[in-house]
């Protein structure tokens, strides 16, 4: 997805949040032997980690000896005794077996082998990013490993953040965690730490075993009791993508939060949907004791997860609103509309609209969390109460507009999109302020701002059938910024073309692709760079194009997903890459991701359904 797309978030500081479909035989052929075959009766192994703290060195180092060419098979007790011994002695070296055992295998990919080499000596935050790279590697190849982690890892903190990262990509019926789930088994073997016994409970409970519930719960119960190490934290919350997340004290938070969900999703599929509302009852009441704003983007997720009813513990003002929370109030109007309660809904949509009467930045964050779920009209609404407030200062205005612009075209209201754009360069005479200026002060280039404005208006164009109006206004808008990726595309993709045309526009892509290259190169840790390259790359990429040139475009959005975890727009832009290559399993997962964090995006489904088709035409044709 585009530079525009993925820097709206940036704008108002909130938070919006690869890519496998199939487990190869290769793969899964080495999960089967992730461990030593190598089994002992395990009153041997009790005894040979007791044997560690004897007062015989002769016997203590025949101990050490032999556990420690057992490795993987004597790990559990080995955790056991380093976590919970009273003896200082035995815990001090089963913990040194612990750590000379190693992470990698040798059935482990290039990519798991050099992310595991680095793991031992990170801190807990460098872990957790590990981690998450693991878990986005392509064709599941790291889904052994995250679960050998969290079998091998020493700290407890860390295992609960492996755990927490498997069970998130749970649903039920998902046949994307149900390929997951012979790689997770093998990797944490018959571990019994609490967090494998979770994430081992929600496999089970998806193969189809209903009393596994209870282990889900009974474990879940178990690390909610658990601490963490504070000392290492903050750590990034685990659910970036979540309005949340930029409240989320890092890793106890976040962790927690993921728990709480997952055992909400099995009690909904157990078909308890019942006893779901009620402990999401008691959660909803919990964060808005403690949480602020969290609130509201949790009794969102309930909506969409099927458990509406929460909002009808809630009390509402003799106005209407929920204790005149405007962001909970809004979430309240969607839930209502969502339990069948519409006209409750509008009336509280209403109320609480009436909230942010002279607040602009709130009412902001409003519209882009109500299109964020689904509430399209009230977003709609949100946004041009801004635009249309001739007392609304300046930057407010012009923030609000591009935002604003970027949600109808997703919308598909090109011709909205582009004059929303057009009336930030029109005179405000209550203030007379340079918007050029004002644009710079929101990072924003004012000839890349016309030239989006110009591609919006090629788009409407198009539809209404003015082909020479669509190329004219595409051809203004790269004079007008020669690195307006969506407008290069576009001229790209016009069937009716001269080769001189063909030519000129090949020759402003490279000229793109080399500009974004060096700006990468400047700022070669900020993700938009290889976001911009990928996406302009993919989408342009023809029988002419070098592989090696969609090579890099898949390896650059693959580096802004390990800077960016999961951000859906360059989820999107991956899928483009995949599809590109024409491997449209890795596209379809890495779209059906970007499709989890951002259910209500048109722009996003309509790709996803395109895949979908385009597979389904090249397994046709095999």
């Amino acid at each position: 997805m585009s530079l525009w797309r993925s820097m709206l978030g940036m704008l108002l500081a909130v938070a919006m949040a690869w890519s496998f479909v199939t487990s190869p035989a290769g793969v899964l052929a080495a999960a089967a032997t992730a461990e030593p075959a190598e089994q002992i009766d395990s009153a041997r192994l009790a005894s040979l980690v007791e044997q560690l703290g004897d007062p015989d060195y002769a016997r203590r180092h025949a101990a050490m000896r032999e556990l420690e060419q057992l490795g993987g098979s004597a790990i559990d007790q080995l955790l056991e005794a380093a976590e919970e011994s009273n003896d200082l002695e035995i815990a001090l070296r089963a913990r040194w077996l612990v750590h000379s055992i190693p992470l990698s295998r040798p059935h482990d990919s290039p990519a798991v082998t050099k992310l595991l080499d680095s793991y031992k000596a990170s801190s807990l935050s460098e872990r957790v990013s590990i981690m998450h790279r693991l878990l986005r590697l392509d064709d599941a190849a790291g889904i052994e490993p995250l679960g050998r982690l969290l079998r091998l890892e020493q700290s407890p903190a860390a295992a609960r953040v492996a755990a927490a990262l498997l069970v998130r990509e749970w649903s039920a019926g998902d046949p994307f965690f149900r390929r997951m789930m012979p790689l997770i088994r093998a990797g944490i073997g018959e571990s019994q730490r609490p967090a494998a016994a979770l994430v081992r409970a929600v496999v089970d409970f998806e193969d189809g075993q209903p009393q596994a519930i209870e282990a889900i719960l009974s474990a879940r119960e178990t690390l909610l009791a658990g601490s963490v190490e504070a000392g290492e934290m903050p750590v990034p919350p685990l659910d970036a993508s979540d309005e949340a997340a930029e409240l989320s004290s890092g890793l106890a938070d976040s962790t927690n939060r993921v728990f709480d969900r997952l055992w909400l999703k099995a009690l909904v599929a157990a078909e308890r949907k019942a006893e779901a509302v009620q402990i999401a009852e008691a959660l909803l009441a919990d964060v808005r004791d403690s949480k602020g704003d969290e609130a509201a983007a949790f009794l969102a997720w309930c909506v969409e997860h099927d458990l509406a009813e929460v909002v009808e513990t809630l009390t509402f003002t003799a106005s209407g609103t929920v204790d005149d929370d405007l962001f909970l109030s809004f979430a309240a109007a969607v839930a209502l509309t969502a339990a069948g309660q519409d006209d409750r809904g509008e009336q509280t949509a209403a109320a609480a609209s009436r909230l942010a009467e002279g607040e602009a930045m709130d009412r902001l964050q409003a519209a882009v969390m109500l299109a964020k779920w689904g509430a399209t009209e009230w977003a709609s609404r949100e946004y041009g109460r801004i635009v249309g407030d001739p007392q609304s200062q300046s930057i407010e205005f012009v923030l609000t507009a591009v935002m604003f612009s970027e949600f109808l075209h997703d919308q598909g209201r090109e011709d909205e999109a582009a004059k929303a754009l057009a009336a930030i360069f029109q005179p405000r005479p209550q203030e007379n302020v340079d918007p050029d200026t004002i644009l710079r002060q929101l990072s924003r280039e004012p000839a890349t701002t016309r030239s989006r404005m110009l591609y919006f208006e090629a788009v409407a164009a198009a539809e209404r059938g003015e082909l020479g109006l669509q190329r004219q206004k595409l051809e203004e808008s790269i004079r007008t910024s020669p690195k307006d990726v969506d407008a290069l595309i576009a001229l790209h993709g016009l069937a009716e073309a001269t080769p001189l045309q063909r030519q000129t526009v090949r020759q402003q892509i490279d000229a793109a692709l080399a500009q974004i290259e060096k700006e990468i190169a400047a700022k070669p840790d900020e993700p938009n760079g290889y976001n911009e390259y990928a996406w302009l790359a993919a989408n342009t990429a023809d029988a002419t194009t070098s592989p090696d040139r969609l090579t890099k475009a898949t390896r650059y959005s693959q580096r802004s997903l390990e800077l960016a975890f999961d951000n859906a727009s360059y989820l999107d832009t991956l899928a483009h890459c995949h599809a590109a290559e024409g491997n449209f399993d890795r596209a379809i997962r890495a779209q059906t991701l970007a499709a989890r964090y951002e259910p209500n995006n048109n722009t996003i489904r309509r790709n996803l359904a395109r895949f979908q088709t385009l597979a389904a035409q090249a397994e046709g044709q095999e």
